[in-house]
């Protein structure tokens, strides 16, 4: 952007989406000097899915259901159209880890007893389990093809213990749910300034 900064407003942040055992937060940036009413038409312009700790399958799997998804979300309503000579390009980062927790579990107290003069004791046993949790990581980018200028980012970031993918069903639509300039009038904003790097 040569050098200078770029005003967005933040349209929702910290926004939890508590599912069961999932919590999911917002974050949107986006340019309040672009005019999305004239926009028609996206194609993709470049996605990466990266999963740590992957079994066979997973990157491909999660990178076509997420790209199924924003498709779905960028077309709802029937405004924006993908192909033909695009308004906007558009591209996501996804990121997941698995995380490992161990969660001790206490039983119930009971009373050994000692046959002898020696004194009795309560006792309560102890028992550990293992328990997976997903965390990732969303962005996507929306860019302005002729200026070359992202003019909405949605940022998601969720920590699961069920199904990831269907944590990222019902949150991907929630987050494009706010693409639509009319979807910033029910939000609190706030200026921030996005450097002229795009981070």
């Amino acid at each position: 952007m040569q050098g200078s900064a770029r005003i967005f407003w933040l349209a929702s942040t910290a926004m939890a989406l508590f599912l069961a055992g999932c919590a999911t937060s917002y974050d949107v940036r986006v340019d309040s000097t672009h005019d999305f009413s004239v926009d028609r038409s996206w194609d993709w312009g470049g996605r990466s899915t990266r999963v740590v700790d992957a079994t066979p399958g997973d990157e491909m799997r999660l990178d076509t259901l997420t790209a199924r998804l924003v498709a779905d979300g960028l077309a709802r309503g029937g405004r924006i159209q993908a192909g033909g000579d695009p308004d906007l390009l558009v591209g996501f980062e996804l990121d997941v880890a698995r995380e490992r927790v161990a969660v001790n579990e206490t039983g119930a107290i009971y009373l050994l007893s000692s046959h002898t003069s020696s004194p009795s004791f309560l006792v309560q046993s102890t028992d550990q389990r293992i328990e997976t949790y997903h965390r990732g990581s969303l962005r996507i980018d929306v860019t302005d093809r002729r200026s070359g200028l992202v003019v909405w980012r949605g940022e998601l970031r969720t920590r699961i213990r069920g199904d990831l993918d269907d944590a990222l069903r019902a949150s991907i639509p929630e987050l494009l749910a706010r693409l639509a300039p009319p979807a910033l009038a029910s939000t609190t904003a706030e200026a921030i300034e996005l450097a002229s790097d795009g981070h």
